[in-house]
């Protein structure tokens, strides 16, 4: 699904974009930059990114959900129409 970090960091700004626009995905980044280093200060803790298997998982989990969701939706409107119709 996905090659490197690099690839993964790419597709989160991509839908960060897609969701509210450049001034969104700065802010956005900018904030989880301030909570990573924050964390890191705080509780002394080293930088530990996530790892590229299990964000894979937790990604495809959430892509199911949706599509779930959407075809519940889809279908219930369909059944709607039909009713209306008769």
């Amino acid at each position: 699904m996905f090659g490197s970090q690099k690839e993964m960091a790419q597709l989160r700004v991509d839908r960060m974009k897609a969701k509210g626009g450049n001034k969104y995905t700065i802010v956005a980044t900018e904030r989880k930059l301030a909570i990573i280093y924050y964390k890191m200060v705080r509780y002394k803790k080293d930088f530990n990114p996530v790892d590229m298997k299990q964000f894979q998982e937790k990604y495809k989990a959430a892509k199911i959900a949706y599509l779930e969701r959407k075809l519940v939706q889809l279908s219930l409107t369909e059944l709607y129409r039909r009713l209306e119709s008769h």
